[in-house]
């Protein structure tokens, strides 16, 4: 909750107003996530950079929901062959809301 209040003190053709306070509340501002497609890999390749954007600059932090892969940061290791879903993350701050997480599919091939 924000309140404001507002003096208006007078002057020798106006007599002093009586102060006014109003209080609002400030939400949280909602945020999107852009997550770009990935291509399919061939296992061995070399981890794969993820690069979701929230639409409040927040940073984006990633997990494996299913399939043969680790992560590290925003990079994606292959540990085998299938199918990975990777989920984009933005948790939301004092000012923002938490995003939707957006989930991202590829699969790892023989090479």
């Amino acid at each position: 909750m924000v309140t404001v209040k507002a003096n208006q003190i007078g002057d020798d053709v106006y007599d002093t107003a009586a102060p006014v306070t109003q209080s609002f509340t400030v939400n949280k501002a909602s945020q999107i996530i852009s997550f770009p497609s990935i291509a399919n890999q061939n296992f061995g390749n070399p981890p794969v950079s993820l690069s979701a954007i929230a639409s409040s600059g927040l940073s984006i932090t990633y997990s494996v929901v299913s399939g043969p892969a680790t992560i590290a940061g925003n990079l994606v290791t292959l540990t085998g062959l299938g199918t990975v879903t990777v989920r984009a993350i933005q948790n939301g701050d004092t000012n923002y809301l938490a995003a939707t997480a957006v989930d991202n599919n590829f699969c790892t091939n023989v090479a």
